[in-house]
């Protein structure tokens, strides 16, 4: 109405005026520029009387009207660039909407045709838009005072004095209203700023939200402090943004607040809302002032707030290195280790203001690492990484093992896959590795030397464990054994074990190409870790490629001592050879488990030649004509006589059909082959040839081996000729008679005789070339007669010098015409003229072949010796230089020292024909007969001796013994001759002989199963009846052995020489007989044949034959059931007996029964050799074991009152009638026995050691 406007216009006038009045509800309205629209929420009565102040029934109803009325209008939002009925439009919606305007069309004369602003029909002008203009809608917020500000909240919060209650409704409505008071000061805020709001009514709310509420559950919320707090915030420092959150906490105010849901926060609340979020928008005097309030109120602040705890924990407010961090990064100080290993790195630490105990309990709550768990050890593993360097610094090492320590002490609080999986890719391992520097070789790559040596931080993945340390430790790091994580974490720390095979052939390589293998870096010994290495190589050698196979078989990779020795040259059993070191070597015990590896390497069980040989050609090539040291000379040479020994074994044309080229070591200690090298027979030859035309055989090589190898000696590839135009000048008659007293001499009877003893005497030095092979004619009679026929052809001739030149016989290996320089004998040979400069004088003899027929050592007649009469000194007779030249150029000899020989032929030569017998009776020089023929006993191929031949016995099922001398007849021409049972290499080399004898094949009836071969048994025994001839191989019916001399003493008083009993040939053994001959068969023998035994019938058959466990045995062949009927038919052909047909069918039957009572007889053996063990077992207990009354092992012993231990049993019965000691027979002090209960558990543990 006009009245109204005009009531409403004057109170807007003088608002400014009346401002210090009291504020009426009308006044702030004005002020608002509020229009009263709102007519709807008024009574209807009150909206007819038009007229203000307006007043409702009750005030409660009075202030739910305000408060929708102003909550309205403050929600309106007026666009000021449109026109009034745009605005009057534009705010108005719903049913709020209809009721003004039938308000408006009913009272105020405002009609409107619709709601949507299109169309208005204008009966009057509105007089609110006269009066307030476009600005009609627009509440002026900011024009109240903060008194009439409290009027209209004092109306809506106690209508009538009285508390109102705020329905949901009504309470969202209030919190739009600009009303609220916060700590931040004016402008008032509202709690929930609407978007609709004008500019001028929202600035205060907007300034309000602005503060960090990211903890909040809302953006928009307000809270109120206690009581207590509201004042001065007990000093907290409250950032001026979130003092905007706060509303001043009014008594009146209380319920009002309950109903608008504003929470009343503590001061755990505050701090954990709005001053920990903020922390770090604080000036650091403010910071400084919250954490001392923190620490003074910990407790309280705890206890108050749940959430304050958390809130904490994600606050970073310890400052370290000016960069604030959250405790949970920190690590406790007072934690021994994670102080020690992190002393290196203080920020790792809280600072100082931090570290006293009341800050460091805080800290602790706060996520403070106190204690090293999962993520603080891979933290503390890490850093340990980032310290590694090279070489390792102690400290930093210690750190690492003392972290190791404590995962192994605390393994089952780390046991967790994915813990361990990333820990065992951190470099914080300490481990060692010895880097062996190896030398490059053609056949295996050399190591590559890197830094990685001694002590460094690796990861679980990169290390072995100690147990693989012999596999990996030249190639890997190797944890040390104190520092091996538990087995059960291995896998998951991809630790590797055993180790990758790559990894031990490097290692493998490393420690078999160091050039220092002697000085042995590795604590353990070398035989150990090549133990393991082989281990793991067999039970891996699938996995090794074929060119590391064939590499390993090229180079030394046994460890023999503190010497690597090639595979090839090893042998599981040297037998008969000797110890080739530094080249050959039996395999080393601790290495003998190997043997399936070894072999695949190239070891074998025995030595053979073609081993020597091979062994030979590859030392020369190893040495490239270096020289050879002293201990690798005398194991070559070693070889070099074993195969030389085996040559000798070979007849002449087993030697022939077999030629050999070897190499061998020469004077120099080089190798060369025995086609380059000569045996040094004349050793005066030195000066007179040039030096670089000769090489000799080393000196240590004897003539015999040199022939065998077929090494020539020098006087066979050297003939000295007279220098040609040279003519002799004969001076006989200068010297008398003397020359023809010479050739008179040699021709005599007494010469021949005085040269055999001189070669008889020398014979232990000797080798006699022309009997080599010839044995049966080495006899004195026959040696004198081949001597006289070598001198008696020569005649002594003086002349006054002798120029010579020397030739070199060389073969022609291109069958090439030769040079001018040379001499052809033949196509295939040549001489080459290796005099040197003044080699031409010197020579005091020569040969003169007056024929020009004939070699130089069996001239024929007219064959001179010239002498150089003229060049001797008077300290050389000429009887001196005729001994030189028989010696050396006539003699059928090669001797292979000289000197003890030409000495006493010097003297007989000196001496007339007469005087040769006193001469060497002078010299002690005289003929041994007796001794000539013991030479000749027992040598293979001689003829018996007559004392030998009646001391020979005949046992066909007896063992021989290698090396033993028997007799045999190999031509079957009745004469008996000296043999020797041979066990040739080959023979040792079969597995199936032992040191216990031979072990037969079980194809023979007499064998028994298992290969026991019985020992009585007609078997071949290889037999050796001459130097240079093949053994042959007789029945033991055809060798004959000789008596012992122990047997032949138990006979003197018998004539040994005497024939046996004629038997006639009609006389048919009887089987029974035969039988008890063969009974016992382990002690039988037969009798010799009586053409050459004595038939002393004492003698019987109680000859006991040789057993396997007293001989070595033979490597004799078992014989078939037809062999054995004719070698017993061959037995008693020797004393004129035969066997009927029916007796050779119950005989064989016999030989059956008895191969299977031989068998049975083993097995009884067995038993009863196990038997006495258990005897001597038994025989074993000691004493204070055994009853002194029983004598047997005590089962309850008790101790008497004597002092000693009975059994109790045989003391209790003894009690029963004596007073007395039983072992001292001193009376007793009391009957009464104790037991002892040490000795009872002794002995139990006694018997259950043994087995009783």
């Amino acid at each position: 109405s006009s009245s109204s406007s005009s009531s409403l216009s004057a109170s807007n006038q003088n608002t400014e005026s009346n401002s210090r009045q009291p504020p009426t509800f009308l006044s702030v309205l004005a002020t608002l520029r509020a229009p009263l629209l709102e007519l709807a929420f008024f009574p209807p009565q009150f909206v007819a009387a038009a007229h203000f102040p307006v007043y409702t029934t009750s005030p409660t109803d009075f202030s739910r009207a305000m408060l929708h009325s102003l909550a309205f209008l403050t929600s309106l939002q007026i666009d000021e660039n449109t026109n009034e009925d745009s605005q009057m439009m534009g705010g108005i919606v719903g049913e709020a909407a209809t009721r003004v305007a039938a308000a408006f069309r009913n009272n105020v004369g405002v009609s409107f045709t619709s709601l949507d602003g299109n169309h208005r029909n204008h009966q009057n002008q509105n007089p609110l838009h006269d009066r307030f203009g476009s600005e009609l809608l627009h509440l002026s917020w900011k024009s109240l005072e903060e008194n009439e500000l409290d009027l209209i909240m004092s109306l809506i919060s106690r209508p009538g004095g009285q508390t109102a209650v705020l329905t949901p409704s009504l309470a969202d409505k209030l919190k739009h209203l600009p009303l609220f008071e916060t700590l931040a000061g004016p402008p008032r805020v509202a709690l929930l700023p609407s978007t609709h709001r004008s500019t001028n009514t929202t600035t205060a709310t907007n300034n309000a939200a602005t503060f960090n509420s990211s903890t909040t559950t809302e953006d928009n919320d307000f809270y109120t402090l206690g009581m207590d707090m509201f004042d001065d915030t007990r000093g907290l420092p409250l950032p001026p943004s979130a003092k905007g959150r706060f509303l001043i906490n009014k008594p009146e105010l209380v319920d009002v607040y309950r109903d608008l849901g504003i929470t009343t926060l503590s001061i755990a609340g505050v701090v954990t809302r709005f001053l920990l979020p903020n922390f770090q928008e604080m000036e650091e005097s403010e910071q400084s002032t919250l954490l001392l309030f923190l620490k003074n109120n910990w407790l309280e602040l705890k206890r108050d707030n749940e959430e304050f705890l958390n809130a904490m924990k994600d606050v970073a407010f310890c400052k370290v290195a000016e960069i604030n961090v959250k405790p949970s990064t920190l690590l406790d100080p007072n934690h021994q280790l994670l102080s020690y290993l992190f002393n290196d790195d203080k920020t790792a630490f809280p600072p100082s203001d931090f570290c006293d105990e009341e800050w460091l309990s805080i800290l602790r709550e706060c996520g403070l690492k106190s204690k090293l768990d999962r993520d603080t050890y891979l933290r503390s593993a890490r850093h340990i990484e980032d310290l590694c360097s090279f070489p390792l610094e102690p400290e930093v090492e210690d750190k690492a093992s003392q972290l190791l320590r404590f995962l192994i002490e605390h393994d089952d609080e780390f046991f967790d896959p994915t813990f361990t999986r990333s820990l065992g890719m951190i470099k914080f391992v300490p481990a060692e590795r010895i880097e062996w520097k190896a030398s490059s070789m053609n056949s295996i790559n050399a190591i590559d030397n890197n830094e990685n040596e001694g002590s460094m931080l690796v990861s679980f993945s990169e290390a072995a464990v100690f147990k693989d340390r012999h596999l990996v430790w030249s190639s890997k790091h190797v944890i040390p054994v104190h520092l091996v994580p538990p087995q059960m974490m291995w896998s998951s720390l991809s630790i590797k074990t055993p180790p990758e095979i790559e990894h031990v052939l490097r290692h493998f390589k490393c420690l078999i190409t160091a050039p220092n293998f002697d000085r042995w870096p590795f604590p353990d010994p070398a035989v150990a870790v090549f133990n393991s290495i082989f281990t793991y190589l067999e039970d891996n050698w699938d996995k090794v490629s074929p060119a590391i196979k064939s590499s390993l078989k090229e180079i030394p990779c046994v460890p023999v001592g503190m010497t690597l020795v090639k595979a090839s040259r090893l042998y599981f059993r040297m037998g008969t050879s000797q110890n080739l070191a530094p080249f050959m070597f039996e395999v080393p015990r601790a290495l003998g488990s190997h043997e399936k590896l070894l072999k695949a390497l190239g070891a074998k069980q025995t030595p053979t030649i073609s081993d020597f040989n091979e062994f030979l050609l590859e030392l020369n090539g190893e040495c490239k004509g270096s020289s050879l040291n002293p201990n690798e000379v005398e194991a070559t040479l070693k070889v070099v006589r074993s195969v030389a020994a085996d040559r000798q074994k070979q007849t002449l044309d087993q030697q022939a059909a077999s030629p050999i080229d070897i190499y061998v070591p020469d004077d120099r200690c080089t190798m060369v082959t025995t086609k380059e090298v000569l045996f040094n027979d004349s050793p005066w030859l030195r000066g007179r040839v040039r030096p670089e035309s000769m090489r000799y055989v080393h000196p240590f090589l004897d003539l015999s081996t040199c022939r065998s190898l077929h090494i020539a000696n020098v006087s066979d590839v050297i003939e000295e000729q007279l220098e040609e135009g040279f003519q002799p000048a004969y001076c006989d008659e200068k010297y008398g008679d003397e020359p023809q007293r010479f050739s008179a001499l040699l021709t005599s009877r007494e010469l021949a005789v005085g040269i055999t003893c001189i070669l008889e005497h020398h014979q232990s030095g000797a080798n006699v070339q022309g009997f080599n092979h010839d044995t049966n004619e080495v006899s004195p009679e026959k040696m004198t007669d081949k001597v006289q026929r070598a001198i008696s052809g020569y005649d002594v001739r003086y002349v006054d010098d002798i120029r010579s030149r020397f030739l070199r016989r060389i073969q022609n290996k291109n069958n090439t015409s030769s040079s001018s320089s040379h001499q052809n004998i033949t196509d295939k040979e040549y001489m080459v003229d290796i005099t040197s400069n003044t080699g031409a004088i010197g020579s005091l003899h020569f040969i003169l072949p007056n024929t020009g027929k004939g070699d130089l050592y069996h001239k024929g007649k007219h064959s001179s010796i010239l002498i150089a009469r003229s060049q001797l000194p008077s300290s050389i007779t000429p009887a001196y230089v005729v001994a030189l030249a028989l010696v050396h150029h006539v003699l059928p000899i090669a001797i292979t020292s000289s000197l003890g020989v030409i000495a006493p032929l010097a003297a007989i030569l000196g001496s007339h024909v007469e005087e040769v017998g006193p001469v060497l009776r002078l010299l002690r020089l005289e003929q041994d007969e007796r001794g000539t023929r013991e030479r000749r006993r027992g040598v293979p191929g001689q003829l018996l001796l007559d004392e030998d031949k009646s001391n020979i016995e005949f046992k066909p099922l007896r063992v021989f013994v290698p090396d033993e001398v028997v007799a045999c007849d190999p031509n079957n021409d009745g004469a008996l001759i000296y043999a020797r049972v041979l066990i040739t290499p080959e023979d040792e080399a079969d597995d199936s002989y032992s040191s216990n004898g031979p072990a037969e094949e079980s194809s023979s009836t007499l064998n028994t199963v298992d290969n026991y071969a019985p020992i009585n048994s007609i078997k071949k025994v290889r037999l050796l009846v001459g130097p240079g001839l093949a053994p042959i191989v007789k029945l033991a019916s055809d060798v004959y052995s000789f008596k012992a001399a122990r047997e032949r003493m138990t006979n003197q008083d018998d004539d040994i020489d005497q024939t046996s009993t004629h038997i006639d040939q009609d006389r048919i053994v009887n089987i029974p007989s035969y039988r008890e001959n063969l009974q016992p068969i382990s002690s039988s023998s037969v009798s010799p044949p009586a053409s050459s035994l004595s038939n002393n019938q004492d003698h019987k058959e109680n000859n006991t034959s040789m057993t396997a466990s007293s001989t070595i045995g033979s490597k004799s062949s078992p014989l078939g059931e037809s062999e054995m009927l004719e070698a017993v038919e061959g037995i008693l052909a020797k004393v004129d007996l035969s066997l009927k047909s029916d007796q050779k069918a119950l005989m064989a039957d016999t030989l059956r029964l008895k191969a299977r009572l031989d068998a049975t007889s083993h097995d009884l053996e067995i038993s009863r050799s196990k038997v006495a063990e258990l005897t001597d077992d038994f025989a074993r207990i000691p004493d204070e074991y055994r009853c002194p009354i029983t004598r047997e092992l005590m089962d309850d012993p008790v101790i008497c009152s004597d002092g000693h231990t009975y059994e109790r049993d045989a003391i209790e019965r003894w009690l029963r009638g004596h007073r007395n000691s039983p072992k001292t027979n001193a009376p007793l002090s009391t009957r009464t026995v104790l037991p002892n209960h040490n000795l009872r558990v002794i002995i139990e543990s006694f018997k259950s050691r043994r087995g009783m």
